[in-house]
């Protein structure tokens, strides 16, 4: 089995995909230092260029990508993507979910 060079870090993200000028709503399902995976109702072709907008301290981040695949679920598409060039704030991003992933577990205690 191939194991990734960066940890995917499971998240439930809204953000916005911007393709061919128009806007289009996603969900990250996981992010890493290179990549994300997106699910989305859009069906975007492999190797297309497009960027996702990231909701960072009442601002949006715009950080380009590049799919690399697509899988389509029930009305649904998982969209594979890595980074092209991410601003310095992406890493502080994925640095922060990596840490609550990493150090807060969910209570099992009722």
């Amino acid at each position: 089995m191939e194991k990734r060079a960066f940890e995917r870090i499971p998240v439930n993200l809204y953000v916005n995909l911007l393709y061919d000028g128009i806007s289009h709503e996603g969900i990250i399902t996981n992010i890493s230092e290179k990549g994300m995976c997106i699910n989305s109702k859009l069906c975007i072709p492999n190797e297309s260029k497009l960027e996702v907008l990231i909701p960072w301290r009442e601002k949006l981040l715009k950080v380009p990508v590049k799919t690399g695949w697509s899988i389509e679920t029930d009305e649904t598409y998982k969209v594979g993507v890595e980074l092209l060039n991410p601003p310095n704030h992406y890493l502080a991003i994925v640095n922060i979910f990596h840490f609550f992933h990493s150090n807060v577990q969910p209570s099992l205690a009722y």
